[in-house]
């Protein structure tokens, strides 16, 4: 059936009636094709009546004829018929009916052809724009509607829809939101997301304005409390929004895991810790919320080493209830601070017991395992980790950094090799597995992944910094040269040379190498030289200062037998050398032993803690453990003139610079500078430069002109 497009006589003409009585009757009864026949006859003979238009609507809609439903919607019914309900429930039923939203666009537009100046098509134009999350456009179509009439409540409604899932935040979002806000006073949202809309634009004293008028209209309602909140933070105000954290948040009917959050922001961003105690303090009421107060003022006395004060915050804070899982970590950190391992790592196995799901609580199981040296637990939370959680690139880092016999080191090795075309690893994850190889001496099989990773927005320039030393030399020398296995459990190695110059003792850092390059790649590179090398690992996590235990139970024992153990190799002057954590060692071995040089690859000259928390536990522990005067080497090199130190860092990285002038002072100091070096791993930037060795040279050569001067 189709729609005739000629103009017959009126159909007030003699006939309508029975043609009409006729059409209906067939459309009541079940003779479709007498209906069909009956309605193009109808049609011919009355084409601009709406009644018989109508009923010829509804049998091209049920026939799935769109097209001639359409065509009679927008030729005959919409302008004709008067009732406007019927001609809604019409455009209705076949916009419900079309499947084709470029159909129903078109048949929209065609009606607005029809009626020019329709505010109620621009509606429906609005209205389909929002079912196709085309929230533009309907902004922009109900903006031309307003302009026409006023909006019913329904179509604020749309405009409120829109608002709220817009994207472009553009003038006519602007003023859509100021009509919907006019029009709806009541919805808080709408001012929320005026706010938001002036302060995406820079528009401060207007989102401050808005604001205002926000928490007058509701003055009980938290949520706009909070935005005031996070306002005067961004102004600076801190005293100000202290005032309105205790006032109306923290005690509100937010979720707490909102007042948390905010009470994370409040801590972070007041730097004064002498006025945020009190501050604190102020919050608690002795309820269960209190604990969450209690454990930030745990954490705040920790950082100034108040650890009996921490402890007790901390109990206070477990009879309120359990604990965040922060508090967990400080209770375990709490008692090795107080120097009660033993009971550090048996809380730390208890918290994991309870929750085994989680790898937070593994990870610190097995750090403080291996903080007190207990090889067992170290291996055995290793081997649940890489078994439970082997593509979390966290987890294949600690193994990196674990020290597990070889034989199991292997076996978790082959376990991870199993997952490097696992959809859920990322470049990170690569990395790790990289460096694992580097630890198993499989070096070809780590160059390759580096080489995957080249342009990795997450780890390239560690991968591509790593390749350049890899690269120096064919990747199978790398491990067909290596004199010794890389064995973490082993503390000590021992590499004599014929005809050696030097004995050089290699302190290694928190990797267990040299930054990232392995013990075994490093006495590659030192095997083109004519020394003998002592490599000594720090498997107690203590920069050395509880000593190695394979030398001796402590420091001093540890240094009378390496001092025994060198002479043992020659007559020759001893050079202790290190990067970074290791270069600290270097440096504090150096002068303690009676070497005559100390070769540093940005060594800190103090471990402490720089800014509000530490980043690393480790850092942070031995920051901690040790006295300020074992951390702050600067004392006992003023002690030690016969000690000559090299230290080279990064010239473009600022806490290595800063390092690099307090040494300034010392005569026996050399400073090196690397041009263009911004990170911390300088020993890899040499390597690739080729200024490694030539390094190594010069460190010779001065130590055997010290040794006979």
């Amino acid at each position: 059936m189709s729609a005739k497009t000629e103009h017959a006589p009126g159909y007030l003409s003699g006939g309508f009636d029975d043609r009409i009585g006729r059409l209906r009757a067939l459309e009541a009864s079940d003779k479709r094709e007498s209906l069909r026949a009956e309605l193009k006859a109808a049609l011919d003979q009355f084409p601009e009546s709406p009644d018989i238009a109508l009923i010829a609507f509804r049998v091209a809609v049920e026939d799935d004829e769109l097209d001639v439903a359409a065509d009679l919607l927008c030729d005959v019914l919409w302008p004709s018929l008067p009732d406007a309900s019927i001609r809604r429930r019409c455009l209705d039923e076949l916009l419900a009916s079309s499947v084709d939203d470029e159909f129903s666009q078109q048949t929209l537009l065609r009606l607005l052809k029809v009626e020019p100046g329709s505010a109620e098509i621009l509606i429906y134009l609005a209205a389909f724009a929002v079912e196709r999350e085309n929230y533009a456009g309907a902004l922009e179509w109900l903006e031309q509607a307003e302009a026409l009439a006023s909006l019913p409540s329904a179509a604020n409604a749309l405009r409120i829809k829109a608002l709220l899932n817009a994207v472009e935040w553009d003038d006519v979002f602007g003023r859509a939101l100021e009509r919907a806000l006019s029009a709806a006073p009541e919805v808080r949202r709408l001012y929320a997301l005026k706010h938001d809309f002036h302060e995406k634009r820079g528009e401060r004293e207007l989102a401050r304005a808005i604001l205002d008028l926000a928490r007058d209209q509701f003055p009980d309602d938290p949520w706009f409390a909070l935005r005031a909140f996070r306002f005067r933070l961004s102004d600076r105000d801190i005293q100000g929004a202290a005032l309105l954290f205790r006032e109306q948040i923290w005690h509100s009917s937010l979720p707490e895991a909102t007042r948390r959050g905010a009470l994370a922001t409040m801590v972070r961003e007041w730097k004064d810790p002498e006025e945020l105690k009190p501050f604190l303090l102020g919050l608690l009421q002795d309820k269960p919320d209190d604990r969450f107060v209690l454990v930030k003022l745990a954490t705040l006395v920790t950082r100034q080493r108040q650890h009996v004060e921490a402890a007790r915050y901390l109990e206070k804070a477990l009879e309120h209830g359990s604990l965040p899982p922060e508090a967990e970590s400080m209770q375990v950190n709490m008692l090795i601070l107080g120097g009660d391992a033993k009971g550090s790592l048996a809380l730390a196995k208890r918290q994991l017991a309870a929750n085994p799901d989680r790898k937070d609580l593994v990870r610190r199981a097995n750090i403080v395992a291996s903080i007190c040296g207990n090889q067992d637990d170290v291996t055995e939370t290793m081997r649940q980790a890489i078994l439970q959680w082997p593509t979390d690139a966290t987890i294949v880092q600690r193994y990196n950094r674990a020290v597990i016999p070889e034989a199991e080191d292997q076996s978790l090795f082959d376990h991870l090799t199993g997952f490097t075309r696992a959809n859920s690893v990322d470049g990170r994850w690569h990395y790790q597995f990289a460096l694992a190889c580097l630890r198993r001496n499989d070096t070809p099989r780590a160059r390759a992944t580096l080489r995957n990773l080249h342009d990795d927005p997450l780890v390239g320039f560690e991968a591509q910094r790593l390749l350049g030393v890899l690269e120096a030399m064919p990747a199978e020398e790398w491990d067909a040269r290596a004199r010794f296995s890389n064995d973490p459990t082993r503390d000590v190695h021992v590499i004599e040379t014929p005809s050696a110059k030097a004995t050089v003792v290699v302190m290694a850092g928190l990797h267990g190498g040299l930054g990232n390059i392995p013990l075994t790649h490093l006495d590659v590179l030192l095997q083109e030289h004519p020394i003998n090398v002592v490599y000594l690992r720090d498997n107690r996590w203590s920069a050395f200062t509880a000593g190695v235990p394979s030398l001796g139970p402590d420091e001093a024992s540890t240094i009378s037998a390496l001092t025994a153990l060198c002479s043992g190799l020659g007559p020759m002057p001893m050079i202790t050398f290190g990067g970074s954590l290791g270069g600290w060692s270097a440096m504090r071995y150096g002068a303690l032993a009676g070497a005559r040089m100390a070769v540093s690859l940005s060594g800190p000259t103090r471990l402490a803690v720089q800014g509000d928390q530490a980043k690393r536990f480790t850092q942070y522990y031995l920051s901690r453990m040790l006295p300020e005067e074992t951390s702050d080497l600067l004392d006992l090199l003023s002690r030690s003139a016969s000690l000559r130190i090299m230290h080279v860092y990064g010239a473009e990285n600022a806490k290595d610079r800063a390092n690099a002038a307090r040494l300034r002072q010392f005569a026996s100091v050399t400073l090196v500078p690397v041009d263009g070096c911004e990170d911390h791993f300088v020993a890899a930037h040499l390597v690739a430069r080729g200024a490694f060795h030539p390094l190594i040279e010069q460190a010779i050569a001065a130590a055997q002109t010290a040794a006979t001067s």
